[in-house]
């Protein structure tokens, strides 16, 4: 059984997720800003 996060702890990993891979698909296909903690060089490899 798992329980419920206390109150004032960190957010669990997957929070703010989706968000963070839409950051990484617009700078991927349409050239938007590198999401904070990925180098501009192996993004610019990758597209």
């Amino acid at each position: 059984m798992t329980s419920a996060p206390a109150s004032g702890s960190a957010p669990p990993p997957r929070a703010g997720l989706a968000e963070r891979q839409a950051e990484l698909v617009a700078a991927l296909v349409a050239g938007g800003e590198p999401p904070a903690g990925f180098a501009p060089g192996p993004l610019a490899a990758t597209r």
